[in-house]
């Protein structure tokens, strides 16, 4: 602004005044909106970030396990934070028998063999979202667990049918103990139940020699036979005469409630496998 030619001497010194007045301003003013500075050494954090943990929506295995077969275990998981493939999956399973085949959400589970049967396998996954929160390390776990029945189908005929015949050949042992692993849903157990009494009645059982030529499994492994050579010895209670019988025993077996039991049984000096695959 000019006044009358004087422009230049009137200016210089309110420039200075004002400068003056806005320093002070500046240095002397209490306005609670300026920023403040931080005590020293004090590090001011962010808040950790909220994350929700992995979710197990379904975990699957056959409800039948096998003997060294192989056997599928999927798992279908759901997280908001991570993508799936970026998160850990540990297997495992108890009793701690087999072997894990893969990595990841689908797995394969190889069944061992010549363990106890039959018997229940509780499989677990865990799976595990690890990040880091700033520099702080973390991690989310969530488990789920699924059953399966474990059969060693062959063994487990196998022992039954060598257990039956021990029993036969004892004639300490009851008919009705005899018959105890015979399925109450097959004919078979009856009509064996009624051999056994009628062999007590008349003979002195003194034992016998038994093996295992074959076990065979049908029909999905719900039916079988086993074909043990046999040998009996006994002593006959009308003639006192000792007496020793060879043969075969064919025995058929009946897969229920998830495990095996006998369903029937003859016994031939002929041609076994005309008795083999028997309906029970």
């Amino acid at each position: 602004m000019e006044l009358n030619g004087f422009a230049g001497a009137a200016t210089r010194p309110m420039r200075a005044t004002l400068a003056v007045a806005v320093v002070m301003t500046a240095a002397c003013s209490g306005n609670p909106t300026q920023p403040t500075a931080s005590t020293p050494g004090q590090i001011n954090t962010p808040p950790p970030a909220l994350r929700t943990a992995p979710v197990i929506t379904a975990l699957s295995i056959s409800p039948r396990v096998e003997a060294e077969d192989d056997f599928a275990l999927t798992a279908t998981v759901e997280d908001a934070d991570t993508p799936l493939d970026q998160l850990r999956y540990e297997w495992s399973v108890s009793p701690s028998r087999g072997t894990f085949l893969g990595t990841g959400r689908r797995v394969t589970w190889r069944a061992p063999r010549a363990e106890h049967s039959p018997d229940v396998y509780v499989f677990t996954l865990t799976v595990v979202d690890s990040y880091m929160n700033g520099s702080q390390p973390g991690e989310q776990r969530t488990s789920a667990s699924v059953s399966a029945h474990y059969n060693d189908s062959h063994a487990e005929t196998a022992a039954l049918a060598l257990e039956f015949l021990r029993d036969y050949a004892n004639t300490s042992v009851s008919a009705e103990q005899v018959v105890r692993n015979f399925s109450d849903s097959c004919p078979g157990k009856a009509t064996e139940l009624q051999h056994v009494q009628t062999n007590r009645r008349d003979y002195q059982m003194l034992g016998g020699d038994f093996s295992i030529e074959l076990t065979g499994l049908y029909d999905d492994r719900t039916f079988g036979d086993v074909v043990a050579p046999c040998t009996f010895r006994s002593v006959s209670k009308s003639t006192g005469r000792s007496e020793t019988t060879a043969g075969t025993c064919v025995l058929t077996t009946v897969y229920e409630n998830w495990r095996w039991k006998l369903c029937g049984s003859q016994f031939t000096t002929g041609n076994a496998a005309a008795l083999r695959r028997t309906s029970p």
